[in-house]
């Protein structure tokens, strides 16, 4: 970031704008002065944050993933539920996005995923 002047960037993107509150977001968004325009898929967030305080409260354009399906811009997608009996999320406010992490980064939760996936796709691999 120090190998830029403030005034360096006219425009500057943020994608993934919805993490615009993190430490390190932070960090970049103060420090650059240019016009700021953030790109996010999920402007809704549980904990309460509102994204679009942050860019001028000036939504561009809008496109909600229903209206993407129906106008046939997205790709087919199958969902698959998976039982997961590693995963306990009691007592869990599912509103701090930090604490479901902090349960659901299990690495036997992981390896049942992984499997799962090898399963549907029938391939076999170690990435996710």
């Amino acid at each position: 970031m120090l190998l830029f002047e403030p005034f360096e960037f006219k425009h500057i993107i943020f994608d993934e704008a919805h993490h615009v509150e993190s430490n390190t977001f932070q960090k970049v968004f103060n420090y650059f002065k240019g016009e700021k325009i953030g790109i996010t898929a999920t402007p809704e967030r549980t904990d309460g944050v509102t994204v679009v305080k942050y860019f001028n409260n000036d939504i561009a354009y809008e496109l909600r993933i229903w209206d993407a399906i129906a106008n046939g811009m997205l790709a087919e997608f199958d969902y698959y539920c998976i039982n997961d009996d590693f995963l306990d999320l009691v007592n869990v406010d599912m509103n701090k996005t930090n604490d479901i992490w902090k349960r659901i980064k299990i690495s036997d939760q992981n390896n049942l995923l992984l499997q799962k996936i090898n399963e549907y796709n029938n391939i076999s691999t170690n990435t996710i």
